[in-house]
């Protein structure tokens, strides 16, 4: 089903209509965007099937150039005020179902006034629209498409608001700020423990003055237990080292995607600076290990 509708008048802003859909294909899909000309197969009843496709879309875009409202039949009476319009038909079956509708003004066009209107597209006067010219027509309709993501909630018509961003890159952001952690902790309790090797007393079994009971005595320490420390310790640093690494590699595959829909460098850059803090720290635990 179509997503986003296009409503407009052939001979007022065809041609606007028309660059409009191609553009709003390239960022959502072709197949959530329509326009009768290419929406509906021949030999289809196109009543029938614009009313279905308004009845089913998320949003309905109101082309409006300088003809839309003053465009008159072969009698030479104005084609809104024909309850068989279709035009008229798609935005109120819009309006009464409470399906977003976006007034996008080209030619320099502006809304009409609410009495120069019919009675059921009167509502159409209270929805704020966006203004597409030819001197801006690309940020004109960029405008258009955050406006767009903003009235459905939904990002790229599918899925819950997000920024347009490459969610992996934080994988590794999480995996590298772990390792961080992980490997400072490393550093700090090997520090911990040298520093109480050095000063901890130890008893000498032969000796009786209270100064020879709180000599330092390094060579009784228990060697098998510091080195069960040492060994220990010496794997999780270079594992939380092998880990920082691959965050690294990961991070170099994961760039970042702005709002736009641009590649950007600052969520790959973020994890290579984490990732880069995580091998200092392991590293650090490592050569204190080592020493």
């Amino acid at each position: 089903m179509a997503s986003i509708f296009i409503s407009y008048r052939r001979d007022d802003s065809e041609g606007q209509a028309g660059r409009l859909f191609e553009k709003l294909s390239d960022r959502f899909g072709r197949d959530k965007v329509f326009l009768d000309v290419v929406g509906i197969g021949t030999g289809i009843d196109f009543r029938v099937e614009i009313d279905r496709k308004v009845s089913s879309c998320d949003l309905l875009i109101a082309v409006i150039g300088k003809n839309w409202l003053l465009s008159k039949d072969k009698n030479g009476k104005r084609r809104v005020d024909s309850p068989s319009d279709f035009v008229r038909l798609e935005i109120a079956a819009a309006l009464k179902r409470d399906i977003p509708v976006v007034p996008v003004f080209v030619q320099g066009a502006t809304m009409p006034s609410e009495e120069d209107l019919p009675e059921n597209l009167r509502p159409l006067v209270y929805r704020n629209g966006i203004e597409l010219t030819h001197a801006k027509w690309d940020s004109d309709v960029e405008l258009l498409v955050q406006a767009i993501k903003r009235a459905l909630g939904k990002n790229s018509l599918g899925g819950p608001v997000v920024p347009r961003t490459n969610m992996l890159w934080r994988w590794p952001m999480l995996i590298v700020l772990l390792t961080a952690v992980f490997g400072a902790g490393i550093y700090w309790n090997i520090h911990s423990l040298r520093q109480a090797d050095r000063t901890a007393p130890f008893r000498d079994g032969n000796t009786t003055s209270n100064a020879q009971d709180t000599r330092v005595n390094p060579s009784i320490a228990s060697g098998a237990t510091a080195e069960a420390i040492k060994d220990a310790a010496g794997k999780a640093a270079d594992a939380a080292k092998e880990a920082a690494g691959r965050a690294a590699d990961a991070a170099k595959d994961a760039p970042r995607r702005d709002e736009s829909g641009q590649t950007s460098d600052t969520g790959k850059d973020a994890a290579q600076k984490a990732a880069d803090a995580a091998k200092d720290a392991a590293g650090k635990a490592a050569d204190a290990v080592r020493k």
